[in-house]
């Protein structure tokens, strides 16, 4: 394996062999691809196949509350994740170890299934919207708290912080003081609904699920907290549409 001699590279491979009790020895390091939140490689054994993110470690909470929301995903044995080998830190960098797995674009069927284990998912509750710590959208942190109140929570920890952040990158100022009175009448969209604070995946679109060779779900990529069900399909309408048979 190209870098194999490198200490990243071993203390990866003494990781994972740990976790795995047996010695992981890869014979293949596949660049995948790299951007603002990190480099992922494919690291290919005799016998299987690693996915491995790594980042700078400036950034390992990225990775740190991706491990999280997996774990979370993982525990309401609803909807499949890649499962989580092992994590840590390694010469400057911050590293999480995957299982590998083989995706294609789902069909019917699999779009069927992942409206039902969604569903499932979200039947997973808590006393409070919110979550535990700050998680990611992409390379945008998403700061989290707990509320017993949606509408606030929503407002100050969701709308706002996009609202703030498009007007950093040149959102017309009155655009912006429209959406500033939109908030501030927010809580009159919610008179006489008081959603459950469901599990949410929090990152949900097009790109951040996909199929198994066996037509199963897996889903990747999450930021979750506990809020509104209803959150995802609003955010479905403004990313990208799911195929109807999905909902």
């Amino acid at each position: 394996m190209a870098e194999k001699t490198d200490t990243f590279w071993q203390e990866i491979c003494i990781g994972i062999s740990v976790a795995k009790e047996y010695n992981f020895e890869p014979v293949q390091c596949l660049p995948l691809g790299s951007g603002i939140t990190g480099e992922t490689f494919r690291l290919q054994a005799k016998s299987e196949s690693i996915f491995l993110k790594r980042i700078d470690i400036n950034k390992s909470s990225i990775l740190n509350s991706e491990a999280e929301s997996l774990k979370a995903i993982s525990n309401t044995n609803t909807l499949k994740t890649p499962r989580i080998f092992a994590k840590g830190e390694s010469a400057n960098f911050a590293w999480l170890a995957l299982e590998f797995v083989s995706l294609r674009s789902p069909d019917s069927n699999c779009a069927i299934k992942m409206g039902e284990n969604l569903a499932a998912m979200h039947q997973n509750q808590n006393d409070f919207h919110g979550w535990h710590v700050n998680n990611w959208i992409g390379a945008n942190k998403q700061r989290n708290s707990f509320l017993n109140d949606w509408p606030k929570f929503f407002k100050e920890f969701r709308l706002l912080p996009q609202l703030n952040q498009a007007l950093d990158n040149n959102l017309d100022t009155s655009v912006f003081d429209n959406g500033q009175l939109l908030l501030e009448e927010i809580s009159k969209l919610f008179t006489n609904y008081y959603p459950d604070p469901s599990l949410l995946h929090g990152d949900l679109w097009a790109s951040n699920w996909a199929s198994d060779l066996e037509g199963n779900p897996i889903t990747f990529d999450p930021a979750c907290y506990y809020g509104d069900r209803e959150t995802r399909y609003s955010y479905d309408g403004i990313v990208r549409r799911f195929s109807s048979r999905f909902l």
